[in-house]
C-alpha cells in the first residue's frame, strides 16, 4: 500500500428527517437521487482534494489527509461552507407542499492514521488503522477508536451546526481565534466504549448563536436538551472550549494532542 499515514479529517453529511419524509412524498426517490448527486459535487468542489469515503443510507462520508496548519484552516473553512451550502440547497429543493422539512446534519471528526499499529501499546488506544477499501481500490478505509467516536457524536448533530470531536476542536482553538468564539461545549455525555466511559464533551460550532434558536422547529427542542437553553436565548450554561486543556490533562491525553501537533507543525 502506498504511504498514506497522517492526520485525517472525516466529514459526515446526513439528511435529517429523511425516513419520515419518505412516508409523505411518493416521488422521494427522484428527489433524493438528485440531492445526493448535487451535494456530492458541492462537497468535492468546495473542499479541494477530499474523497468520498462511503455512503451509508442517507449519509455521505468524505475524508482528506491534512498535512499542515494552513491546510487544516482552509479545510475547516471549506467544511463550514459545505454545511451552509448543502442546507441552503436542500431547503430550496424540498417541495413546499410537504410539511416534513429536510436538512443536513454535519459532523466533523479526525484521527492520526497509520498503515501499521506498530508495537507501542500506548498508541493502540487512539491510532486509526488505514485499510484497503474492499469496494474501490482508489479509496481508503479506516478503523479505530477515533472513527468510533465520530459516529457516536454524530447523533448530537442538528441542522445549521457542525458537531466536532474534542481533539480536533482543541487543535482548531490553538490556531483559529474565531473558532474559540463560535464553538462551545454544549453538554457532556458518556458514549459507550469511548474514553473508557468518561464523560465526553459534545461540541457545536455555530456561525451565529443569536440566530440559531429561531432556526429550529417546535419538535427540535425535544431532540437535544441544549436547545432548551437556546430557546430563552441563554447559552451561559455551555462550557468554553478552553476547558478542553484541563480535560486532556486530567485524562492523560496530551500525547494524542501532541501527535497531531507534530504532524501539523503547530
Amino acid at each position: 500500500m502506498k504511504k498514506t499515514a497522517g492526520f485525517y479529517l472525516y466529514l459526515s453529511l446526513d439528511i435529517e428527517n429523511s425516513t419520515l419524509y419518505k412516508t409523505y412524498d411518493r416521488d422521494w426517490a427522484e428527489l433524493f437521487t438528485n440531492i445526493y448527486k448535487d451535494v456530492f459535487h458541492i462537497a468535492t468542489n468546495t473542499w479541494k482534494d477530499c474523497k468520498l469515503w462511503k455512503s451509508l443510507g442517507d449519509e455521505l462520508l468524505f475524508y482528506k489527509k491534512v498535512d499542515s496548519k494552513k491546510d487544516l484552516l482552509q479545510s475547516f473553512a471549506s467544511i463550514n461552507q459545505i454545511c451552509v451550502k448543502s442546507n441552503t440547497y436542500i431547503k430550496k429543493m424540498s417541495p413546499n407542499n410537504i410539511k416534513v422539512k429536510l436538512a443536513f446534519k454535519t459532523t466533523l471528526f479526525s484521527g492520526v492514521a497509520v498503515n501499521d499499529l506498530g508495537k507501542d501499546k500506548n498508541k493502540w488506544s487512539y491510532l486509526t488503522l488505514i485499510t484497503p477499501n474492499l469496494a474501490d481500490e482508489d479509496r481508503l478505509d479506516f478503523l479505530g477508536p477515533d472513527i468510533d467516536t465520530g459516529f457516536r457524536i454524530a447523533k448530537f448533530s442538528l441542522r445549521n451546526i457542525i458537531v466536532l470531536d474534542a481533539k480536533l476542536s482543541y487543535i482548531l482553538s490553538l490556531i483559529n481565534p474565531k473558532f474559540i468564539t463560535n464553538a462551545k461545549i454544549i453538554q457532556f455525555e458518556i458514549l459507550k466504549g469511548i474514553w473508557k466511559n468518561h464523560h465526553y464533551p459534545i461540541i457545536w460550532y455555530v456561525n451565529d448563536w443569536k440566530k440559531l434558536a429561531s432556526s429550529f422547529s417546535y419538535e427540535d427542542k425535544f431532540k437535544n436538551k441544549a436547545l432548551k437553553y437556546l430557546e430563552i436565548n441563554n447559552d451561559t450554561k455551555f462550557s468554553k472550549i478552553s476547558e478542553l486543556k484541563r480535560i486532556f490533562n486530567e485524562l492523560g491525553k496530551n500525547e494524542e494532542i501532541n501527535a497531531i501537533k507534530r504532524i501539523l507543525k503547530i
